[in-house]
């Protein structure tokens, strides 16, 4: 074993070495270097390659510093570093081959993925939310009680609520059918116009055809709904229908305002929905 003495003297040698041998010491340090980013950025191939560099460089600085004190012979420990450069390219190639194949990207299905209509609909959300402000603000009613949704044509020569694209509509109403032809939707519908209808409030509607809608589905309306404005979306060939209606009542002339307002927001609400396929369809 090797005495204190003996370990400063291989020091001394050993930075010695090193300053005589600059070429080998950059490698070296290139080599350490690289080991340290590989690590890093997790690049095993790198890692392992940089490993292996890393130790025969150091062997042989190290082996140059004792052959230069004259304590060790330098062709064995020559020959000992051909063999770990010969056994640790065999085994980094053993390795490699042996590592399983990555697997394959998960793929995301049902309801972790945002539907292909998500943009759109947040987009006809946005602006049928402008259009309960405008209307509140111009019926003097409070905002809450304005509400806004999109029937859509679907089988059986209906409409149906659309749920997704709804403003403050609660259950059961979001279930609503419409027979087209029936209420002030289903008539629009019908007519590709825009109308208007009132509502005498707390009326109970399901105990008979109210507006021409079945009692099942008139009795899903929120019993203090008082007037009802709905657009046929488009108005050349509908496949939709923009309704606005509110709990609180307001004056003729207001509601009038509500329609303009409902034809005026009608083509971009037509715009948007042109190529979203709609639920209810």
């Amino acid at each position: 074993m090797l005495g204190a003495d003996a370990l400063t003297d291989t020091a001394k040698t050993l930075a010695a070495t090193v300053a005589k041998n600059l070429y080998v010491s950059a490698i070296v340090l290139v080599v350490v270097l690289v080991l340290v980013a590989a690590t890093v950025i997790k690049q095993s191939a790198m890692t392992y390659g940089a490993l292996l560099l890393a130790a025969v460089g150091m062997v042989l600085v190290t082996v140059l510093a004792l052959s230069a004190q004259g304590s060790v012979a330098i062709g064995p420990l020559v020959f000992l570093g051909l063999i770990i450069v010969v056994l640790g390219g065999i085994a980094a190639v053993f390795t490699f081959r042996q590592r399983p194949a990555p697997a394959p990207a998960a793929v995301v299905t049902g309801s972790a993925r945002k539907p292909l209509e998500f943009e759109a609909t947040e987009k006809v959300l946005d602006l049928m939310t402008k259009l309960v402000s405008d209307v509140a603000k111009h019926t003097a009613v409070g905002r809450r009680q304005i509400r806004a949704c999109v029937f859509a044509k679907c089988p059986g020569d209906k409409i149906r609520m659309v749920p997704s694209l709804t403003i403050r509509m609660s259950q059961p109403e979001t279930t609503i059918e419409l027979p087209i032809g029936t209420g002030v939707s289903g008539k629009a519908f019908e007519q590709r116009t825009t109308l208007a209808g009132r509502f005498k409030p707390g009326a109970k509607r399901g105990h008979w055809e109210w507006q021409g809608v079945p009692p099942g589905e008139a009795s899903k309306v929120n019993r203090d709904l008082r007037w009802v404005v709905a657009q046929a979306i488009p108005l050349s060939d509908p496949r939709a229908v923009l309704s606005v209606d509110s709990l609180r009542d307001t004056s003729e002339d207001r509601l009038q305002t509500v329609i303009k307002l409902v034809r005026g927001y009608g083509p971009s609400v037509r715009d948007l929905i042109a190529n979203l396929e709609l639920p209810a369809e």
